[in-house]
């Protein structure tokens, strides 16, 4: 068999691929920190998923997220978020001895659906070609792309040499943090007999993670913190003297933060500073006693490790900390703000990650591509952040990128995917797979 034949299979399975997508979709896995009052559950989506790679001969896993995973892996993750009862999938195929390890990763919850447009965000209906529905694009598209390739491969089984190690994981989406792909990687690191966040045993040769939009190749991502600052006032009535302003004050604490972003977008691209929500005060009767500020701060790879080479670890401690410096500076200039300073609570910082564009997985995926759909492939690196990134600081496993989504309709109110992009993906991995796996 050959590359084409097996995108080939690829190909002949698109109807059985469209009809897995739609049922994906129509799985409500709305992340439980999404935000809605009635989110879903990921083990929706895995218990469509299991059956079918039982199929393939896997062994599969499921299991929830250990309570204390980013302490336990030295990530600063998000407080107080609920694991319990949201299982990852790991499954495991063995084609037999002599071949790679291969990951194919990709996230099964979804962001929520207040305020969508769709009538049923859920409904997965297809028409003129698109696929309507939450998670369409981000990502059940991908992930059906990847359980179509390995299906295509199973006809071929007897022709590979290796393994694939797939993993369908929670805790990407709302302010999640990749808890579910530090999972399965702390989980195949003690098998491995590792111990200890420094050490970055190679637990696959490697990795295709099918988020984001596609069929494209991302050969990198970036990181991103996200801040809580909160600001204080004095609350009263506004017709009588004595009060402060929280939502006053936090403007002036904003002459900083406008200043840092100033500073960081000056520096090139990929240093986004986002305010994404500012909430003060109960009402226009009252003077406000408090106001929050939330922001995302995205960074390239570049940062992070300059950040370690000057022994700061991998991430952006040098950012946080002139983040905290500007504000402290401009409260110190304030009367109030000096008496009563903001609370700076950062929730998270998430490392980025980047392979060159002459990476031999970048460039045999590209191959891949050009072979199976007779054109080139895009080849970037995307400056929003993917729980792929945990693959290389961790696991010791070179990642790429590589989607079936629409670009710009992830999370979208009327979110949507385009079939051939799922059928398409589907192609090319199957193709790229059986030639790194055939004995």
């Amino acid at each position: 068999m050959s590359m084409e034949q097996a995108a080939a299979r690829a190909e002949a399975l698109g109807e059985r691929a469209l009809q897995l997508a739609q049922a994906l979709v129509r799985a409500n896995t709305v992340n439980r920190h999404s935000g809605d009052a009635r989110p879903g559950n990921e083990a929706n989506g895995q218990r469509i998923l299991a059956p079918l790679l039982k199929e393939l001969g896997a062994e599969i896993e499921l299991f929830d997220c250990p309570p204390d995973i980013y302490s336990r892996m030295g990530v600063l993750g998000p407080r107080d978020r609920d694991f319990s009862d949201r299982p990852n999938l790991l499954a495991e195929i063995d084609y037999g001895a002599g071949g790679p390890t291969i990951v194919l990763q990709g996230h099964m919850d979804t962001v929520g659906v207040e305020g969508m447009t769709l009538d049923d965000p859920f409904l997965g209906d297809i028409r003129d070609g698109k696929l309507w529905g939450r998670g369409s694009s981000d990502m059940k598209g991908g992930l059906t792309a990847a359980i179509t390739a390995l299906q295509a491969l199973h006809d071929f089984r007897r022709e590979l040499r290796g393994h694939v190690l797939f993993a369908s994981v929670v805790e990407e989406e709302s302010n999640g943090s990749g808890a579910g792909a530090l999972a399965w990687i702390e989980r195949k690191r003690q098998g491995s007999g590792a111990k200890g966040g420094g050490e970055k045993p190679l637990l696959a040769d490697l990795a295709i993670c099918t988020d984001g939009s596609g069929p494209e190749i991302w050969r990198g991502y970036g990181g991103v913190l996200t801040v809580d600052v909160h600001v204080d006032g004095k609350s009263g009535h506004p017709a009588r003297p004595g009060s402060v302003s929280a939502i006053e004050k936090a403007l002036v604490v904003k002459e900083a933060i406008d200043r840092y972003r100033a500073e960081r977008e000056g520096l090139g691209s990929g240093r986004n500073v986002n305010l994404g929500l500012f909430r003060g005060g109960t009402h226009p009767a009252v003077v406000a006693g408090s106001a929050v500020m939330s922001l995302n701060m995205s960074y390239p790879a570049a940062d992070a490790f300059a950040a370690e080479a000057a022994g700061h670890g991998f991430g952006n401690a040098p950012g946080r900390e002139r983040f905290e410096a500007l504000i402290r500076e401009r409260c110190a200039a304030d009367e109030w703000l000096s008496a009563h300073p903001p609370r700076i609570d950062w929730i998270k910082d998430l490392i980025p990650f980047e392979l060159p564009e002459s990476h031999p997985l970048v460039q045999d995926l590209a191959a891949a591509h050009r072979r199976v759909l007779g054109q080139e492939s895009n080849i970037a690196v995307n400056p929003a952040w993917s729980d792929a990134c945990y693959l290389p600081r961790f696991a010791g496993v070179p990642a790429v990128v590589y989607g079936a989504g629409v670009p710009g309709q992830a999370h979208t109110a009327g979110e949507y995917n385009e079939t051939w992009r799922i059928v398409d993906c589907a192609r090319v991995l199957a193709g790229f797979l059986y030639e790194r796996l055939r004995a």
